[in-house]
């Protein structure tokens, strides 16, 4: 029976054709032709286990398929208003069936696409009574509008937390320091002090290992200025298999610095035992400057998210006041999505 259903889904692979696949064919990337050549085969296959497979299937390609599920949104949807235009009812009804399983597949891959300008603009595009298609303005079935609401809600569950990202005012107590830069004025502060402590090792002198030890100090003082920044942070860091979280990471790191310039500025023991530990202290500030290297990263990342992020926050609350012009299911879709977007992180 298994190899059947592979054989027969094989064969509609190979005999199916679909009306815009010729335009993404050519696209330099394969991904384009088969999310094409599947959707078709979802659309014209007749048995109800082979049109599941395929949906798993694209389910299972990921992100690469994002954007030709996104592009067959709109061209099915095109499709369909044609059909409409001439009262083929069933054609239609096969068109905007395809866009509503392209939207929900979109919304089944959740998180990894919420960076994808070009899938989010489209699925924007669905949410409101009526798109612009072909020259003229259409209205967009309430069943369509609803499964984009809901694959926008899933994609981007629980990114309202980046929105804090950019309240500086919060999460610091100074109040011009955005979130990027007070990241990249923390690595920047020490990667001053590890320039520093690089002579300790060859010498260590002690007048030196005092100063320094003043300006670690300092450095620690900083980072405690933006100590909530560092636990927001720290909360959206991703899996890592780090025993210790961000905060208690940056503070042993900033601990074992200040101990090791103690040691070589109090070292009785000679210079042997201050260059060992001026050594320590010029490790831990180079493990706290990659630490540091790392969440400047990700937080030029994060706050990139923000402008999505808020668009379809706004694109749900607009949804929403416009109680009297809504069906009652896409107002309680659009609030289910919208507590998805502000939902807590697991």
């Amino acid at each position: 029976m298994r190899t059947m259903l592979v054989i027969g889904l094989a064969g509609c692979l190979m005999a199916s054709t679909y009306h815009w696949a010729s335009a993404q064919q050519s696209d330099s990337n394969p991904t384009w032709a088969v999310v094409t050549v599947l959707l078709g085969t979802r659309q014209n296959a007749k048995e109800e286990t082979v049109r599941k497979q395929v949906v798993s299937t694209l389910e299972k390609m990921g992100a690469p398929a994002a954007q030709p599920l996104a592009k067959a949104m709109d061209e099915e949807f095109k499709l369909a208003v044609k059909a409409q235009a001439e009262n083929n009812l069933i054609a239609e009804q096969k068109h905007l069936d395809t866009v509503i399983i392209a939207a929900t597949i979109l919304g089944r891959l959740g998180n990894i696409i919420a960076r994808d300008d070009y899938v989010t603009e489209i699925l924007l595009a669905f949410t409101h009574e009526s798109k612009k298609t072909t020259g003229a303005v259409h209205k967009v079935p309430r069943e369509v509008r609803e499964a984009a609401i809901d694959a926008l809600g899933r994609i981007f569950a629980q990114k309202a937390v980046f929105l804090v990202l950019q309240s500086p005012n919060e999460l610091t107590k100074e109040k011009n320091k955005e979130a990027q830069t007070a990241v990249e004025f923390l690595r920047n502060e020490t990667q001053d002090l590890k320039k520093n402590i690089v002579p300790l090792v060859k010498d260590a002198d002690a007048a030196k290992a005092h100063d320094l030890l003043d300006a670690a100090r300092n450095l620690n003082r900083k980072f405690k200025l933006f100590q909530k920044l560092i636990f927001i942070m720290g909360e959206l860091e991703p899996p890592s298999g780090k025993e210790k979280d961000l905060t208690t990471r940056i503070q042993l790191s900033l601990t074992d610095i200040e101990n090791n310039l103690r040691i070589v500025w109090t070292s009785t023991a000679g210079k042997d035992s201050g260059k060992e530990a001026a050594a320590k202290a010029e490790q831990k500030a180079d493990e706290l400057c990659e630490e540091l290297d790392d969440l400047v990263r990700r937080v030029d990342g994060w706050l990139d998210m923000n402008d999505r992020t808020r668009k379809v926050i706004l694109t749900f609350q607009d949804v929403l006041r416009s109680v009297n012009d809504n069906p009652s299911t896409v107002l309680v879709c659009a609030a289910e999505a919208l507590g998805r977007v502000y939902g807590n992180r697991d």
